[in-house]
């Protein structure tokens, strides 16, 4: 259940948590890397249950603080889960047309940035732009 929000929330599957964005599981840990200041946390788990969250140091694996709370914010403004692709593909057929097209979607890093992000690549090119909500209407 964690596992698919963090995916929603646009986190990536890594084995060891570098960057903003990344999350890892290993047995009853998951480790997380939100957006933001403060660092990477930690959630031990013992079954299903959390057993604690502590925040800490991606170099050393060392805690710097006990947590009692912690806030997950999107790793990104535009969540591209299945649903929202689908939406964008037939928003975007609709507008422009779909004659020869072909929309893809790929998890990429960002030279300069500090987190991944999604680039769309298509096989030509339109000098037509429209605002994101007529493309996009349900993402704001």
């Amino acid at each position: 259940m964690l596992r698919g929000f963090l995916a929603r929330m646009g986190f990536a599957l890594v084995t060891t948590v570098t960057e903003p964005g990344d999350y890892a599981l290993r047995g009853g840990i998951i480790d997380i890397y939100p957006p933001g200041p403060g660092g990477p946390v930690r959630l031990d788990f013992f079954g299903d249950v959390l057993d604690g969250a502590r925040r800490f140091d991606p170099e050393t694996q060392r805690t710097t603080e006990k947590l009692g709370a912690i806030d997950l914010a999107p790793v990104s403004e535009v969540i591209l889960d299945d649903a929202a692709i689908t939406r964008f593909r037939q928003n975007y057929r609709i507008e422009f047309g779909a004659a020869g097209w072909t929309i893809r979607f790929t998890r990429r890093s960002v030279p300069g940035a500090s987190s991944r992000a999604w680039s769309i690549g298509c096989r030509s090119f339109t000098a037509r732009w429209k605002p994101c909500s007529t493309i996009c209407p349900n993402q704001r």
